[in-house]
């Protein structure tokens, strides 16, 4: 059995174009963009003392959470994406449903929000099902 059979996990995971998978064992942190505004997932020394406490594969994957960070740049929705929207119905024809029925609606009322600086995008959880092949991961 060859280790790519044994390991399971990825031999590589990209975020903001760093491989994580190198720097999990470390205690090097993921740096901070500055001047846009992040929302906060978790807290960095409660995720600290959980891998203190944790076995190993918790520590992977709580690694993998350190190293990515614990904010998420949020996003404004720009100006013409009911054009994009048009755009990716064209390029995604198999999502058209969820393009007009959810993403549309939900970037119009993020963009129509009364204070200008809360105009993020907001999209509810959503499940995508369908046969292998229509484009689900993508």
């Amino acid at each position: 059995m060859s280790a790519e059979q044994e390991n399971p996990r990825r031999a590589e995971l990209k975020w903001r174009g760093k491989d994580l998978l190198s720097k999990v064992g470390t205690d090097e942190q993921e740096e901070t963009v500055v001047g846009e505004p992040e929302h906060q997932l978790f807290d960095m020394k409660t995720l600290a003392r959980a891998a203190s406490q944790a076995g190993d594969d918790a520590k992977y994957s709580l690694g993998l959470m350190r190293m990515s960070g614990s904010g998420r740049t949020v996003t404004k929705v720009p100006d013409d994406y009911l054009a994009r929207c048009h755009e990716l119905k064209e390029l995604q024809p198999n999502f058209s449903v969820f393009i007009d029925e959810v993403l549309i609606p939900s970037l119009a009322l993020s963009h129509a929000r009364a204070n200008f600086k809360d105009t993020f995008i907001s999209l509810a959880p959503t499940v995508l099902l369908g046969g292998p092949g229509v484009g689900k991961t993508l």
